[in-house]
């Protein structure tokens, strides 16, 4: 007499796997949360002080989340950004004291006339 499992092999597997991938899905609950999209600072003499949080909250959540921003924003070097920042102290490349430097003004005049370049 040939005994019978009471459930076939199959459907077993695909009820072992689904369960698998319950337990992986459950390990990345604890995602950090994603830095704001906007920012509204009161006192505009704190602006610094907010960018520097800012920036070190996102290169963070970066690098944690290996180069993933957002849907559309991915960086190939992850660990890059945070040693350029950190060594900076995550204060902004782009800007000091309310103003921009010369390079962000420089690529900020490069994007504005890049039509006269073909790129738009």
């Amino acid at each position: 007499m040939i005994k019978r499992h009471p459930l076939p092999q199959l459907p077993l597997f695909f009820l072992l796997s689904f369960g698998l991938q319950c337990l992986v899905a459950c390990n990345n609950a604890q995602e950090q949360q994603k830095p704001p999209e906007v920012v509204v600072v009161k006192q505009p003499e704190k602006i610094d002080e907010k960018v520097k949080e800012l920036v070190e909250s996102t290169v963070k959540y970066i690098t944690e989340n290996k180069g993933k921003l957002n849907d559309s924003v991915n960086v190939l070097h992850p660990e890059w950004l945070a040693t350029v920042y950190d060594n900076n102290g995550f204060s902004p490349l782009w800007s000091s004291e309310e103003k921009w430097n010369v390079q962000a003004d420089s690529m900020y005049a490069m994007v504005a006339g890049s039509k006269l370049y073909g790129l738009f």
